[in-house]
């Protein structure tokens, strides 16, 4: 008699490769501080920025959202692309709201223009949901939402620094740099924490679907003669 094909949830994340992933984590921001001290690479114009966004926003968003990622792979057979461009295009993104903010291009009047609402977790909450309703796919919200916050939690290990909107639409006090390290620890324990349960709804299948109205998941084998 055939039976039907049980749903074969994916195998935790092994603890040595959150170790690993704090040892990322740490490397990236301990760089980033070398770097907000004393740039190992002077560049001119908007070249610090953009490399500074691109080789440390970028990699921590990555590192950070590792352990869902992993455990995505690990349900799907496959690395998952998408779900990784997600965890980082935002992150990388996020500092196009600068010259948005100006109005301009000229490297003068942006550095001068005040950080805008978008550097704050409300914004990074509201992009997050509407991912997340558009694909339909919880760990896709968390993804967008958990690189932002990196970004965000990045940004305030600089000091000083502007006053930033992370607390918009309340006043956002000045916040020491160790509230920025903090942030950005907490993002990767969380993402540990989550994606080992099923809050985040990571494909338990061997399939790699997840059984909703859309994909019902794979239907059970006919009985054999």
């Amino acid at each position: 008699m055939g039976s039907a094909r049980a749903p074969q949830s994916s195998p935790p994340v092994a603890w040595g490769e959150f170790l690993l992933s704090q040892l990322f984590l740490g490397a990236v921001v301990v760089l980033h501080r070398l770097w907000e001290i004393h740039p190992f690479l002077p560049l001119p114009g908007y070249g610090g920025n953009i490399f500074e966004t691109i080789a440390f926003h970028g990699p921590l968003a990555l590192v950070a959202n590792w352990p869902a990622l992993t455990r995505l792979r690990a349900s799907r057979g496959r690395f998952p692309r998408l779900a990784a461009f997600l965890a980082i295009f935002p992150a990388i993104g996020l500092d196009a709201d600068h010259f948005l903010a100006a109005g301009t291009f000229e490297f003068l009047k942006v550095m001068n223009t005040d950080t805008p609402i978008t550097h704050s977790l409300a914004f990074a909450g509201m992009l997050a949901a509407f991912v997340g309703a558009l694909s339909e796919r919880r760990y896709h919200a968390w993804l967008v939402g958990n690189g932002l916050l990196t970004h965000l939690g990045l940004d305030l290990t600089d000091s000083p620094i502007p006053l930033m909107p992370y607390l918009w639409p309340f006043p956002s006090p000045y916040a020491p740099p160790w509230v920025g390290f903090a942030v950005i620890e907490m993002s990767l324990i969380l993402t540990w924490f989550l994606s080992r349960s099923s809050l985040l709804r990571i494909p338990p299948l061997s399939s790699g679907v997840w059984p909703s109205a859309h994909h019902p998941g794979p239907r059970p084998a006919p009985p054999s003669a």
